[in-house]
């Protein structure tokens, strides 16, 4: 995920912020496989745009918004 135009990257300059193909999984025992929280989720909301975060209970919404703002706790312990 990245925050604002950086030198060299492929995000476009009027893009305020971009998410791409971010995914979440974590593992309640190790001898089970990993369940999927967020699936390859992309968007980009440039300045000014109003983003709302919808979908069904369990869809990941809470999370995506966890790792945008760098809260997920459980992030350092499993891949984000």
């Amino acid at each position: 995920m990245e925050r604002g135009a950086q030198d060299g990257s492929r995000m476009n300059a009027d893009v305020r912020l971009s998410v791409e193909q971010v995914s979440y999984a974590y593992s309640p025992n190790p001898s089970q496989a990993p369940i999927f929280t967020l699936e390859a989720t992309s968007f980009q909301v440039k300045p000014g745009e109003m983003v709302a975060v919808l979908g069904p209970n369990a869809s990941g919404k809470s999370t995506v918004l966890r790792l945008i703002a760098g809260t997920c706790n459980r992030c350092q312990e499993e891949f984000c």
